[in-house]
């Protein structure tokens, strides 16, 4: 089966913690623009469990990433 375009996101563990890589710099930006404590670098949020990434910032990045995928979908694509 095709997918829908481009990756979603990606979770990573390690034995020093979580990361979220939602393939989008914007969408970290835009998430973490007003959150303290979570360290992040451009396409990705990285999270302990003594500092855990709040359930509504994962919801966050879902729901922008998911968006962001859709507009991309949504533009006519150039015709090779």
């Amino acid at each position: 089966m095709a997918g829908r375009g481009p990756g979603f996101l990606s979770v990573l563990a390690t034995r020093q913690g979580y990361s979220v890589y939602p393939f989008s710099s914007s969408v970290v930006a835009a998430v973490l623009e007003h959150v303290d404590g979570i360290d992040s670098m451009e396409g990705g949020i990285h999270f302990t469990e003594e500092q855990p990434l709040p359930d509504s910032h994962f919801d966050a990045v879902v729901n922008a990433r998911r968006a962001e995928i859709d507009a991309s979908l949504a533009r006519p694509q150039a015709r090779e």
